[in-house]
């Protein structure tokens, strides 16, 4: 019999009813190779977005079960795993499927790829599930008023980068934006006025952060976060001052504000080279710190510092 070309495999599982992510495990990132159209179709999560974040996309919705560490463990064993998951998709409706995780060996017998297989079950006691208890903000990805990425999924994708870092020798940049006397603005014209205000400072922190590696979220009430990768303490001081150049572009009239007359940013950034045995969360505080000082003097500034490892700073 003819073996199957590449296209007419790709083909076959594609017609499959259960969904399929092909993941490679050769490298430290574990990059995604290969998605069906079921999976898409199954999560409502589109294949470029799997093809991107790989199994962190599974951790969105199934909150409840850590799919990466039952791919590790299935790594370990070398064998196969099946469980039971329920969760929550983007568009907020429940889930409930299996998954069966399947190493697959070469010719040598070593682990070269890990394949999640997925398919729904339509099971009551599933279905009857209470999803109050299930963390909808966790299971969706975009925070619903800037449009930007929420906390949690930031933190997971900064985690990864951070780790990444550690493993390349690089750097990660941080960047704390913070809309200047945002409060006084809401008392001045009302809640639906300050989303708004919101909404376009997010809009315009995205357009300055533009880069593939570049990421951009909601950290906190008025506070925005991005990251970027392989920058140095002056290029983060210069992207940080790009932030609050494009949001005064915005020319948004603020009468009371004690900053500026229009909406105005004020920046903390830092540049991390990570180690091992240092955190991301260090360096969110050292971004806060440096925020903290950047309004202390006056606001509508960037301020970045130069994360160590021992968690000090630099200026």
């Amino acid at each position: 019999m003819k073996q199957l070309t590449v296209t007419a495999l790709e083909a076959v599982i594609n017609a499959s009813g259960q969904g399929v992510i092909v993941i490679d495990v050769t490298r430290d990132d574990w990059p995604v190779v290969f998605v069906n159209n079921e999976l898409a179709r199954l999560t409502g999560v589109p294949k470029s977005d799997f093809q991107n974040d790989g199994l962190d996309e599974f951790a969105r919705i199934f909150t409840n079960t850590d799919v990466v560490a039952d791919c590790e463990r299935c790594l370990e064993s070398g064998s196969t795993t099946d469980i039971l998951i329920s969760g929550v998709m983007p568009d907020g409706s429940a889930i409930h499927g299996a998954m069966h995780i399947n190493c697959i060996k070469t010719r040598s017998k070593k682990v070269s790829h890990v394949a999640v297989y997925f398919r729904e079950v339509h099971d009551p006691e599933l279905a009857s599930q209470d999803l109050a208890s299930v963390d909808f903000e966790s299971a969706v990805r975009s925070d619903r008023l800037t449009g930007l990425c929420q906390r949690r999924y930031f933190e997971r994708i900064l985690t990864r980068e951070w780790g990444s870092a550690i493993r390349d020798n690089g750097t990660v940049a941080l960047f704390l934006i913070q809309i200047d006397e945002f409060a006084e603005y809401s008392n001045t014209f009302g809640p639906q006025a300050a989303d708004a205000c919101l909404r376009q400072v997010g809009s315009a922190v995205k357009a300055v952060a533009r880069r593939s590696s570049d990421l951009a979220g909601r950290f906190e009430n008025e506070i925005l976060v991005t990251m970027a990768r392989n920058m140095d303490e002056t290029q983060c001081e210069q992207l940080g001052q790009r932030f609050v150049d494009q949001v005064s572009c915005l020319c948004m009239h603020h009468p009371h504000s004690v900053v500026h007359h229009y909406v105005s940013v004020s920046v903390g950034a830092v540049s991390a080279s990570p180690a091992p045995g240092t955190f991301p969360l260090q360096a969110i505080e050292e971004a806060r710190d440096a925020l903290d000082e950047a309004i202390a003097r006056g606001g509508r500034r960037a301020l970045a510092r130069l994360f160590d490892q021992g968690g000090s700073h630099q200026e």
